[in-house]
């Protein structure tokens, strides 16, 4: 049985590496929050302050990418100060990561009024799914490495 260090490790790689895939999800982010569940007006996701926070969550899915990456190499060197610094930049990774996705939820926000999203009923909607993006964007790359690296377990979800 591997002890409880190998556990963190995988749990640590398969995370990182399962948020560093939605960088891509970013660049058609009007589409991403289709799947994610509603259709935001252009006026708001083409926004500048949404474009620019778009811009700097795929910076951050990319750094918790390079940290991974990191991580990984120093797993496999075996020495115990590469991969505890290595574990550090991936703390760092996500930090970025999630303080950039709550820069996009702010701005998304902000984006959602009554001039740019007119009716009641639809507006309650995206300012339900902007309060619940951060959740959302995290179960999404969940729910996405599991179908890509264990389908069988996807199968019984």
């Amino acid at each position: 049985m591997a002890d409880q260090s190998t556990y963190l490790i995988r749990l640590a790689l398969w995370f990182t590496q399962a948020l560093s895939e939605v960088a891509s999800l970013f660049g058609e982010f009007s589409f991403f929050t289709e799947q994610l569940g509603v259709q935001l007006p252009d006026s708001v996701v083409q926004s500048p302050a949404v474009a620019s926070k778009i811009t700097e969550m795929e910076s951050a899915a990319k750094n918790v990418g390079d940290a991974s990456a990191a991580f990984q190499a120093a797993v496999t060197s075996h020495d115990e100060l590469q991969i505890l610094a290595a574990f550090v930049r991936i703390g760092a990774a996500l930090k970025q990561f999630y303080s950039a996705l709550d820069g996009l939820v702010t701005a998304v926000r902000a984006g959602i009024t009554a001039a740019s999203v007119p009716d009641p009923t639809d507006r309650a909607a995206a300012e339900a799914f902007a309060l619940n993006l951060a959740k959302k964007v995290s179960d999404y790359a969940i729910a996405s490495a599991i179908t890509e690296q264990v389908p069988d377990v996807a199968f019984a979800l």
